[in-house]
């Protein structure tokens, strides 16, 4: 009893602090209330009163009934809403079955039809479900490989198309089994003691011509020989360790052709210091994001960075936020390469702060990395390139 009744006091006293600084940031007034109602039923259940399971009882409907004013019969909603309380309520009704007979008759009907209503949205249609229609039949044919080469990969759904889907027919289910080893590398790229605890490898390559390009956890964007699997270069992007990031991690790169030719030139075998500030004209490019929110772009054939890409091949992702904490903004993923821009998306920390880098999605000229576009969910109705000295929406527009 003691335990229980300082656990409801516990909560009782983080829900009034935290649903008193919610209202007065002009929210919701019920966790004032709830947060009021755990103290009381604390100090009643401190006292062995049986008047605790009842007050319970009607803070489960009155919470049932604020739960289906803001979200309706949605499941995830509801149960984020209800879920913690109706565990809480199972000593409860424990309490009252064995300490105080007579007021579980009333509690266990009140508390079983709060359940139920609570889990009846399982068993519904999701409100939030919206059933497509297609106009068309689909099959796939050669206009649907997204112009590429059957052999190769260029981006990360193998084309801008997104499928996923290679046409190569050589390896099938009935012969996979034979398969053999023909070469393995190992980048060397290893989770550090600084590094956080979601330091993952989750690369989908590019194949281009006779090149592999893949890049790994620390931002690392290496070149095989595809047939043989010899490292041909490394370019390392020097991203220092953050213990603020949520990811350690790079999904892959992105791949803007060359403009006089339709195949890329075979790679050459290069040494790219990592310390190097090489960097030349390029006309294919390769996109690298990095975890420290920058955008590089490196030329396929030797691995030095674009001096006509930004600033030498680097473009800081940072600019124009409105706040700029490290490791709070960065991207994990290949941006879109196509109809002559780079379009990046970036990931945002979850509950770290209130005052966070924005998650605009912007649109840069693939040669000179000039900004054409923005797309910011808090202005979503003007996308002209954003001022110099202007910032991204921190909270959406009225």
């Amino acid at each position: 009893m003691i335990v229980l009744s300082v656990l409801f006091w516990a909560i009782g006293l983080a829900l009034l602090v935290g649903g008193g600084w919610l209202v007065s940031l002009g929210g919701s007034l019920y966790y004032v209330i709830a947060g009021v109602a755990f103290i009381a039923v604390a100090l009643l259940l401190k006292k062995r009163s049986k008047s605790a399971n009842f007050l319970y009882a009607l803070l489960l409907i009155g919470t049932l009934i604020w739960s289906i004013t803001e979200s309706g019969l949605s499941w995830w909603p509801l149960a984020t809403r209800m879920g913690l309380f109706l565990v809480l309520a199972i000593p409860l009704l424990l309490m009252a079955y064995f300490k105080h007979r007579g007021g579980s008759r009333f509690l266990l009907p009140v508390w079983i039809a709060t359940a139920l209503v609570t889990l009846s949205p399982l068993f519904m249609a999701s409100p939030t479900t919206l059933e497509g229609q297609m106009t068309r039949s689909v099959t796939m044919s050669d206009a649907d490989m997204g112009d590429v080469n059957q052999g190769e990969w260029n981006a990360y759904g193998r084309s801008n198309l997104g499928q996923r889907f290679s046409p190569l027919s050589q390896i099938t289910p009935d012969n996979a089994n034979q398969l053999q080893l023909a070469w393995q590398y190992q980048t060397g790229d290893k989770k550090g003691p600084k590094d956080i605890g979601e330091t993952t490898y989750e690369a989908t390559p590019l194949k281009l011509a006779n090149a592999l390009y893949v890049c790994t956890p620390h931002n690392w964007l290496v070149a095989l020989d595809a047939d043989t699997g010899e490292e041909q270069w490394v370019y390392d992007a020097k991203v220092p360790a953050d213990s603020q990031r949520q990811h350690q991690t790079c999904r892959g790169v992105s791949y803007l052709p060359p403009s006089n030719v339709d195949t890329l030139p075979p790679v050459q075998k290069a040494s790219v210091p990592a310390e190097s500030l090489n960097s030349m004209q390029c006309d294919a490019q390769l996109f690298l994001p990095t975890s420290d929110a920058r955008l590089i772009a490196v030329d396929p054939t030797t691995g030095d960075r674009c001096a006509n890409f930004a600033d030498n091949g680097v473009l800081d992702l940072m600019h124009n936020m409105p706040f700029k904490q490290s490791g709070y903004y960065y991207s994990t993923s290949p941006p879109l390469v196509a109809g002559g821009v780079v379009i990046v998306a970036g990931s945002v920390n979850d509950n770290y702060d209130i005052n966070s880098p924005s998650g605009v999605i912007r649109a840069y000229d693939v040669k000179t990395g000039a900004l054409k576009w923005n797309w910011d969910s808090g202005n979503p109705d003007d996308t002209a390139p954003i001022g110099t000295d202007d910032v991204y929406a921190t909270r959406l527009a009225k």
